[in-house]
């Protein structure tokens, strides 16, 4: 029998985790938007610390989550399965939305995208209503794509402004369905959904690394 196990998250984001599945992956594909962002287990953005309940750890590299932090009760909610038929978490970072967060959603339409080289296209995007924000180092956005999931993520390659045009640089990966779908399908007027801007923290960092897009690290 597959049994479902209960998440509360920050004593108020309640949902359900089918035995055997990870937490940050139960909680995406409910509609649940919980902090994250390499869904990989190095960069910590989805850590929170075990109030009640027990989990499985899964696999790290150490970078994201020390032993020492395992063992005080903490997790990366990217590679935790509940074991507990109720498990509460306290996020480190704040709920995407929530009090204290950087994220904003909205929706935009495609203004082009058109060929740099024949593996990169520049994606430039309007949205829909006046957003507030200035585009700096370290941001990025989440995209929905029709029929995938999950999300994808991108860093911005937007010059500082606060017009609301969104300008992306997007790689095709052999076998990707996201960029494939980016490369081959999206068109000038289509609309788009489950956009998320974040900005880094002053206590974070931006490293650029060669071909495109930033990684932010919490500085020491």
């Amino acid at each position: 029998m597959n049994m479902s196990r209960t998440i509360l998250v920050n004593e108020a984001i309640r949902f359900g985790v089918p035995e055997g599945e990870i937490i940050l992956d139960a909680a995406l594909s409910q509609g649940v938007v919980l902090p994250h962002q390499c869904r990989g287990a190095s960069c910590g953005m989805c850590k929170a610390r075990v109030t009640q309940g027990t989990v499985d750890n899964g696999w790290s590299l150490g970078l994201a989550i020390s032993d020492q932090e395992i063992a005080e009760g903490f997790c990366l909610m990217c590679q935790a399965r509940p074991l507990s038929e109720e498990v509460h978490l306290r996020t480190v970072q704040p709920i995407p939305g929530g009090e204290g967060s950087a994220v904003q959603s909205f929706e935009a339409r495609v203004l082009c995208n058109t060929p740099l080289t024949p593996r990169v296209r520049r994606l430039v995007l309007q949205a829909s209503e006046p957003l507030r924000f200035e585009a700096q180092a370290g941001a990025y956005v989440e995209l929905a794509l029709p029929g995938l999931s999950p999300h994808r993520r991108y860093s911005l390659a937007t010059v500082p402004s606060s017009t609301g045009l969104i300008e992306l640089l997007v790689a095709r990966h052999p076998g990707g369905a996201a960029s494939g779908h980016i490369h081959d399908l999206l068109q000038p007027g289509d609309s788009l959904n489950g956009w998320q801007l974040r900005t880094i923290h002053e206590d974070e960092a931006v490293f650029h690394a060669p071909g495109h897009g930033d990684r932010t690290l919490p500085l020491p």
